[in-house]
């Protein structure tokens, strides 16, 4: 379960591969792009300090899962389990269990954008640090192409520019 974290405009991808920051790429469109936030140095500060700023953190642990690993304990200790998510596309022996015992969402990919916009959608749907899940599935087909994404995005800018 994620919950994200609304005083927050960004989305924070640690160590993003190709094939995840062209998945979000496409379900955020143009405009939700600029709430893409790529993180690849591997710095305890720059980690920290990513993860302070960011509404939710996706870690890609596809081509380095001991160093996603080690992300996702920092992310943890900065800002636990609820807005963390590890995204893997190969099978790593354990890495689900380590995922989920620490509360964090476990996404298999590569994802449809369907499913990425239900992720997104139920980010909008809900309230500031409520989890994911408020949504109904149903509610995914009113829904075009990409504007769930980029509406959260605007949506959690306003709400920065507003405090």
């Amino acid at each position: 379960m994620v919950v994200v974290r609304k005083d927050r405009t960004d989305i924070v991808v640690i160590y993003g591969g190709a094939s995840l920051l062209e998945q979000l790429g496409a379900c955020l469109g143009g405009d939700g792009a600029g709430c893409l936030r790529v993180v690849s140095s591997r710095t305890a500060p720059a980690i920290d300090a990513a993860a302070d700023d960011a509404a939710a953190v996706i870690v890609d642990a596809t081509s380095a899962p001991g160093a996603a690993a080690d992300a996702v304990e920092r992310v943890l200790a900065r800002i636990g389990p609820g807005p963390l998510a590890v995204y893997t596309e190969r099978p790593h022996e354990g890495l689900e269990l380590f995922v989920r015992v620490r509360g964090a969402m476990f996404l298999l990919g590569p994802m449809e954008r369907s499913e990425w916009e239900a992720i997104f959608q139920q980010a909008e749907g809900v309230g500031a640090n409520v989890p994911f899940g408020a949504g109904g599935p149903g509610e995914i087909d009113r829904v075009g192409p990409a504007v769930v994404g980029r509406a959260w995005c605007r949506a959690a800018v306003d709400r920065t520019q507003a405090n």
